[in-house]
């Protein structure tokens, strides 16, 4: 059972939260009070959620899984090319 008087928040807007204080320039006290949170909850989404994100705008996690996208791609590209060429064709090392 959930207490009468405790709202829950998704996990957008957790993240939206956490986006303006790194990006208002507000407090957050400033902005908790905007949204109608607690600071201490706005504290602790900025914990969970909030590094901040570099100049590109990504967390340090979405860089990882994007730079391993990329490699994933090539990997199964390369595997492909070797999978599908001609069976007479002769590896010299």
């Amino acid at each position: 059972m959930r207490d009468k008087g405790k709202k829950s928040y998704d996990d957008s807007f957790k993240r939206e939260a956490v986006s303006l204080v790194f990006n208002s320039g507000k407090s957050v006290p400033a902005i908790a009070k905007d949204l109608g949170v607690s600071d201490n909850a706005l504290y602790l989404w900025k914990r969970a959620y909030g590094k901040e994100p570099d100049v590109s705008g990504m967390t340090p996690l979405e860089k990882e899984n994007q730079r391993l996208k990329k490699e994933l791609a090539e990997v199964s590209m390369e595997r492909d090319i070797l999978k599908n060429r001609p069976k007479d064709m002769c590896l010299s090392l």
